[in-house]
């Protein structure tokens, strides 16, 4: 997929799933993301705050190549090293994460970098 075509699904879709197994009621975020694609969503975010890096590395690699297999565009949360080890299409970053140039730097101008707001200055 092209950056616009990633770009697209994002802002196109209506909805956009994010996958954390505390909202899950019980399963698993492979599942959940197999069950999204299934469904038709094209923009998956993988935001899983309790697990180890090697669990989330793992976890994110299956469901990032299913997204690439299904054309949905997918987003790993707050670890740009996990997205550039995956190939995610994007990085979402919170407010007290590393700050977006520091991540465009990073993840090169080709993957799609977003940013929490909790106030219009931001």
């Amino acid at each position: 997929m092209t950056k616009e075509e990633r770009m697209a699904n994002v802002i196109n879709d209506p909805i956009y799933a994010i996958l954390g197994e505390e909202l899950s009621l019980g399963r698993n975020n492979i599942d959940v993301a197999a069950a999204v694609i299934d469904a038709g969503v094209k923009t998956i975010q993988y935001r899983e705050k309790h697990k180890t890096w090697r669990e989330k590395f793992a976890e994110a690699n299956v469901i990032a190549r299913m997204c690439r297999e299904k054309g949905v565009t997918f987003i790993m949360n707050d670890s740009p090293d996990i997205a550039i080890a995956c190939h995610a299409d994007g990085i979402h970053v919170g407010q007290d994460d590393a700050p977006a140039p520091f991540v465009r730097s990073l993840v090169g101008p080709d993957m799609i970098v977003g940013v929490s707001t909790n106030t219009i200055g931001q």
